[in-house]
């Protein structure tokens, strides 16, 4: 019950707030008279009066300063556009009052409300060609009122909150030429009254809840340009008859539901230049339709079920620009007349079943910015021809059987910025021509049988922001000119700034203009990454040139053979968020100073000959047990063992023992060795002089000593060809018996 009173309550706190708002609006229209006072109403309905926005809509002022307004010779409203001035509250159709009005934008806000096109059941605007809406926050049903707006051309309401149907009466605005109602949340089926509208140009509707298809009605529309309509629920695409749509050049149905085949009327659509059915769920083979469609510039079928071969009729589209049918099931190999598109830009046919060698013929499309054949069982080798595609910017071909070396001719590709190579069947070094990609920013060659040494000139590419070489034959040392890839040492997020409209496909993920997303990352902003894990034949320490990348992210460097101690100059490379050394050579300590990295959320340093204590500063603190397994020598947390700090020095003990001695003691100390179980010893200066049988087996002692327990053994050295030994003790735990060891 008492719920009950308290939502009675609410609705009728909610009708007061109406009322009042209605009766403040009628009060303000009562004390002005004509346009003006109608926009002084609306200005007063407004959170904080449209604030600095429309403080120049000043009562008795100047009428021509007024901001966003067109006065007629007769102080009537001729025009408004208010877009992208910050304005808010609840939208009412002040509008309706002004008989003058022939447009309206108010696009571009952060008005609310229900949205309606009549006051007082009437609406004076009857001149009114052009209402624009686009990006607020209104919602609820598009009303029936709008059918009242008989000299509609222009209506967009796309980006709001707008719900429902889109309804019949929409079909009475027999003069409409553009309706823009995408990025909302409508629902239903498309109304067949809209072919009512003859005059209709452009039809926006993408990026709804819309089920059905475009009705057959529609295609006696013979002045339809554009339909839009991707990112619904569509799941079906009508036969076409001929001569429908005469005008159509715009057909954009990508990410729906559309299953069934590709219908083969589609080459009715003569005028067609544009075809985006990515992202359904067509199956059966791509039609040979291709004959008609000579004014195409795009085909995007990505993203289906689609098999069988490519129709070689494809080469008659000669305007082709874009080709994309990536994420098929075709099968076969890539038609010759695929090469004599001299306009193509871009050929996307990766994640199929294709095969083949690649035509040398490939160079006949000089324009092609960007070549997709990953994932698909092409095989030989890259024709030399590969290099006289000039304005090649992305090259991607992992995933297939390509073989041998690659040409000396790719580094003629002087505008790369992306170059995928990975996971095929190269061989051989990489050719010293490719230090001419000055623009290259993502390479990656992994998961290949390349060998030599990892070319020094690598440093002169010094926009590469991904080096990826993991897996492959290389040996010799890390280059320490790889410390000089400049890109590294810039702020990641300048970049962002610097929009290549020819990338325009690679930002978010790598997307083809179908907005169709590949698997790869963003040119800009996938993370600065050295990758070199897995070639167990280099040599070599770790550059401490790398400390100079300071904007480096990622460094895998396992199972690589490396030795040496791990430089703390990687502690300049403050950025880093993933550190891999594990499976290595590494010996010494990990250095102190990378635990200032206040970033490092993966380290890695297993398998290894590292001693000493682990850092416990810093994300170090974060860290398991798992990240410093296989390393003897290491101690402290997160390890179970306890690193012992060395007590204050006592007195060096000096023996001199006459080599044809005995050798059994010496003022009560024995000379040979007994180790119990807990045994613990401060620092210790021993100096011995043993004969020389003797000093070699005192060498081999340590070594079990060191290695075989947790010594933390400051130095020892022990040299066979002298008949001395210097050892430096430090703090002693050795789990031993109490076996004596007798020199």
């Amino acid at each position: 019950m008492n719920l009950f009173w308290l939502l009675w309550f609410l609705l009728l706190a909610l009708l007061c707030a109406l009322q009042v708002a209605f009766t403040d609006t009628k009060t303000c229209l009562g004390t002005y008279g004509g346009d003006e006072a109608t926009l002084l109403c609306f200005k007063s309905s407004l959170k904080n009066q449209g604030g600095d926005a429309l403080s120049s809509w000043v009562n008795a002022g100047n009428l021509s300063s007024w901001r966003g307004i067109k006065w007629s010779s007769d102080n009537s409203v001729l025009s408004i556009n208010l877009s992208n001035a910050s304005l808010s509250g609840h939208l009412w159709p002040f509008w309706c009052r002004l008989q003058a009005l022939e447009s309206l934008d108010l696009s571009h806000n952060n008005f609310t409300g229900h949205l309606s096109f009549d006051d007082d059941g009437l609406c004076r605007a009857s001149k009114i060609h052009t209402i624009v809406f686009r990006d607020n926050f209104l919602a609820g049903n598009i009303p029936s009122s709008i059918s009242i707006m008989k000299n509609l051309k222009y209506l967009d309401l796309g980006a709001n909150n707008f719900s429902g149907h889109i309804l019949p009466d929409i079909g009475h605005l027999m003069k409409l030429q553009t309706l823009m109602l995408d990025n909302n949340e409508l629902s239903s089926k498309v109304p067949k009254t809209l072919s009512n509208c003859s005059q209709l140009v452009n039809l926006i509707l993408d990026r709804n809840y819309l089920s059905g298809g475009i009705p057959t009605e529609l295609q006696r529309l013979r002045k339809l340009v554009q339909i839009q309509a991707g990112y619904n629920n569509f799941s079906q695409l009508p036969e076409f008859k001929e001569h429908a749509f005469p005008s159509l050049t715009y057909l954009a149905l990508n990410q729906n539901q559309i299953t069934g085949t590709i219908p083969k009327s589609l080459a009715y659509l003569t005028s067609l230049q544009v075809l985006k059915l990515a992202s359904n769920k067509f199956s059966g083979s791509i039609p040979d339709m291709f004959h008609n469609l000579t004014q195409l510039q795009f085909m995007g079928v990505a993203g289906n079920n689609l098999t069988g071969a490519i129709p070689p009729s494809i080469g008659s589209c000669g305007k082709l620009q874009v080709l994309d049918l990536a994420d098929n099931k075709l099968s076969g190999g890539v038609p010759d007349a695929i090469f004599s598109l001299k306009h193509l830009q871009l050929l996307a046919l990766g994640n199929n079943d294709l095969r083949g060698t690649l035509s040398p013929d490939i160079s006949n499309c000089s324009r092609l910015r960007s070549l997709f054949l990953e994932e698909n069982l092409f095989s030989g080798r890259l024709p030399e021809s590969i290099g006289n595609l000039s304005n090649l910017k992305i090259l991607v071909l992992p995933k297939n059987r390509f073989e041998g070396s690659l040409p000396w001719s790719i580094g003629s590709l002087v505008h790369l910025k992306l170059l995928d190579i990975g996971q095929n069947l190269f061989t051989g070094s990489l050719p010293s021509s490719m230090q001419n990609m000055a623009w290259l920013q993502f390479f990656s060659g992994q998961g290949n049988g390349f060998s030599g040494h990892i070319p020094p000139w690598i440093g002169n590419l010094t926009n590469l922001r991904q080096f990826l070489l993991l897996h492959n034959n290389f040996t010799g040392r890390i280059p320490p000119e790889i410390g000089n890839l400049n890109s590294f040492k810039t702020d990641p997020a300048s970049h962002l700034l610097e929009r290549d409209p020819d990338m325009d496909d690679l930002f978010g993920f790598i997307s083809t203009p179908d907005g169709r997303q590949l698997t790869l990352v963003s040119v800009n902003t996938y993370p600065l990454m050295i990758d070199i894990t897995g070639n167990s034949q280099l040599s070599g320490s770790i550059p401490r040139e790398l400390g100079d990348l300071k904007y480096l992210q990622y460094l895998y460097l396992s199972g690589s053979n490396l030795s040496g101690t791990i430089p703390a100059s990687l502690a300049n490379a403050t950025q880093l968020i993933i550190l891999e050394l594990q499976m290595n050579q590494l010996t010494g300590s990990i250095p102190e100073q990378l635990g200032s990295l206040s970033f490092l959320t993966y380290f890695n340093v297993s398998n290894n000959n590292l001693s000493g204590p682990i850092p416990t500063t810093g994300q170090f603190s974060t860290l398991d047990i798992s990240s410093f397994a296989g390393n003897p020598g290491l101690c402290g947390p997160p390890l179970n063992t306890t690193c012992h700090i060395p007590s204050a020095a006592k007195p060096p003990v000096a023996l001199t023992v006459d080599k044809h001695s005995s050798v059994s003691s010496y003022n009560g100390l024995a000379v040979g060795v007994g180790v119990a179980v807990g045994f613990a010893a401060g620092f210790w200066g021993v100096v011995f002089l043993l004969p020389e049988r003797y000093i070699i087996r005192l060498h081999n002692f340590l070594e079990n000593i060191y290695y075989s327990t947790s010594l933390y053994c400051n130095s020892y050295y022990v040299d066979p060809k002298l008949s001395s030994a210097t050892i430096l003790i430090g703090t002693i735990d050795i789990q031993y018996s109490s076996s004596v060891y007798k020199y």
